[in-house]
C-alpha cells in the first residue's frame, strides 16, 4: 500500500484527518489501538515536515496558493530555500530525471536566459529527484553553472509531492513549471507532456504579467 493509501486509511477508520493530529496530538481518550496506529504512520515519515508534504499532495496546488516552502541541495552542496527567495519572482521547473536529453535542454534553457530572468527580477531553480552529488555530475556536463539544480531526493519526491505533480508509479514528477511571485503565492503552473520542452519564450512573457 502506498503511503498516500495508508493515509487516507487511517483518516476513513479514525474519522479525522492527519494534519489535524498532527496540529493538535491525539485526543485524551485515544484507543491504545489508536495510539498504535499512529506511531506506525509517523515511521513512515521521517519527519512531521515530510508527512506535511505528502498530505499536501492529496490536492493540486492552485493559482493563488501560497508555494510550500522547501529546502534543497544544488548542484554546488549549498541550501536554497525559498521562501530565502522573498522578493524576487521564481521559476520552478521540475523534470523527471538528470541524464536525459529534454531535461537537458529544459535546464540548459534556463542558464541560457539567465539574463533575462534576471531582468524581471526572477531567478530559476531547476528540481528533480536525483541526488546532489548527480546534479553536480550532469551540471558540469551540459555546463549549467548559474541556474541551481536542487536535488529533491530525499524524502524522495517530497518537494514535487507537494507540489501536487510526482508520478507515484514512475518514481520522479511530472515536467511542469511554476511561478512564484515576490510574496511566495503561485502566479503560474503549467504541466507539460514528458517528451515536451517547455517554452522558455511562455515563461518568459508569464514572468511579465507577475
Amino acid at each position: 500500500m502506498t503511503t498516500i493509501r495508508k493515509i487516507k486509511a487511517f483518516e476513513r477508520k479514525y474519522g479525522t484527518t492527519l494534519t489535524q493530529l498532527l496540529q493538535d496530538g491525539l485526543p485524551d481518550d485515544a484507543s491504545m489501538e489508536m495510539h498504535e496506529d499512529f506511531i506506525e504512520w509517523s515511521g513512515w515519515q521521517r519527519t512531521y515536515e515530510e508527512a506535511g508534504q505528502v498530505l499536501a499532495s492529496l490536492k493540486p496546488l492552485l493559482l493563488g496558493d501560497v508555494a510550500p516552502d522547501f529546502t534543497l541541495k544544488n548542484q554546488h552542496e549549498a541550501d536554497v530555500t525559498l521562501s530565502g527567495l522573498r522578493g524576487k519572482k521564481v521559476v520552478l521547473s521540475f523534470h523527471p530525471l538528470a541524464w536525459t536529453r529534454v531535461c537537458t535542454i529544459q535546464m540548459q534553457d534556463l542558464e541560457q536566459h539567465e539574463a533575462d530572468l534576471e531582468r524581471l527580477g526572477a531567478v530559476a531553480l531547476g528540481l528533480s529527484v536525483d541526488s546532489a552529488p548527480c546534479k553536480k555530475a550532469w551540471a558540469e556536463a551540459i555546463g549549467v553553472q548559474q541556474t541551481s539544480l536542487l536535488a529533491d531526493f530525499w524524502p524522495h519526491g517530497g518537494v514535487a509531492q507537494a507540489y501536487g505533480i510526482f508520478r507515484e508509479k514512475n518514481g520522479f514528477s511530472e515536467r511542469a513549471a511554476f511561478i512564484v511571485d515576490q510574496g511566495g503565492v503561485v502566479r503560474f503552473k503549467k504541466i507539460y507532456p514528458l517528451r515536451e520542452v517547455p517554452d522558455i519564450a511562455e515563461i518568459l512573457a508569464a514572468l511579465k504579467q507577475v
